[in-house]
């Protein structure tokens, strides 16, 4: 009996060796199985940020393209509006060589218009002078004319009278 009560404890210690050894195991299969779960969130979440990693790549791309579209755009108008400046200074110079031509022209014609007023005025002057002269000297001439006339008529009424 002692050996079979030997064999029981040996058998009993083998049996609590193997209860411990498969409470280790199965402890050992938890953190496993927590080890598989954790690695499986953290696969999913490398593939969430994978994702996003490339949605925001695509975003990124899309939105380069869309710079440079705008970038284009906005150098095209630069080089417009450029342009468009350069004719306008081209056609303000034009316009301000225009204008001061015009203006020198204004300023001679003037000038000109002065002049010939000028020499109108002295012409109406002389004109003037020249009819109140002209007459006087008419006036002059029919008073003398008259004089005459007078002498005339006193001379042939001295020859009628010596005569008559």
């Amino acid at each position: 009996m002692q050996t079979s009560a030997d064999s029981f404890a040996a058998a009993a210690a083998d049996v609590a060796a193997c209860a411990r050894l498969l409470d280790d195991v199965a402890a050992e299969l938890a953190k496993e199985e927590d080890e598989l779960a954790r690695n499986a969130r953290q696969r999913d979440a490398l593939s969430e940020r994978g994702d996003s990693a490339r949605e925001v790549e695509r975003a990124e791309a899309m939105l380069r393209r869309q710079l440079a579209k705008w970038t284009e755009r906005t150098d095209r108008l630069r080089a417009q509006s450029a342009a468009k400046a350069r004719d306008a200074n081209d056609k303000m110079r034009d316009l301000s060589a225009l204008h001061k031509k015009l203006t020198e022209e204004h300023a001679d014609k003037t000038k000109e218009m002065e002049v010939r007023r000028v020499r109108i005025e002295q012409t109406e002057k002389k004109m003037l002078d020249l009819k109140e002269t002209i007459g006087h000297e008419v006036q002059a001439a029919h008073e003398e004319y008259l004089k005459m006339e007078s002498h005339i008529k006193l001379y042939i009424t001295e020859m009628e009278q010596t005569i008559g």
